[in-house]
């Protein structure tokens, strides 16, 4: 029985890039960053989720290299849970982030949707309090 989700591969060209966006951008934490077998293992998880880590491997084959910036073309390939969306919209444009949608009132919560520096879409969602 499958009982949790505990790591989600995003390949990217540089890794330095992509640790500075979700990093120091969204504020994830580095849960490690370490050489293992010739490869750099990067590892970050959001903020109160330290079970799960986001994986920022580097593509090395040309099929990852397709993939760059392209894993899910059509809709958020993350969405990450916040308190206010609202201020993190503001607090992320002010640093730079590229919006595709302003906070939005959904049935699933209030989002706004941006891309991280590879192109990526990512929602910041705020839940519906009940």
């Amino acid at each position: 029985m499958v009982t949790k989700l505990s790591h989600v591969v995003l390949y990217v060209d540089d890794q330095d890039k992509a640790l500075t966006f979700y990093r120091d951008i969204l504020g994830l934490k580095v849960h490690t960053d370490a050489d293992y077998e010739g490869m750099r293992w990067l590892t970050l998880h959001p903020f109160l989720q330290p079970d799960f880590e986001l994986v920022i491997m580097k593509a090395s084959s040309p099929e990852g290299k397709e993939l760059v910036g392209k894993q899910s073309p059509e809709a958020p390939l993350f969405v990450f849970n916040t308190l206010d969306c609202k201020s993190d919209y503001a607090l992320f444009k002010e640093k730079g982030v590229n919006f595709v949608e302003e906070p939005t009132q959904h049935f699933w919560g209030l989002q706004a949707l941006c891309l991280d520096v590879f192109g990526n879409m990512i929602s910041i969602l705020e839940l519906p309090k009940n």
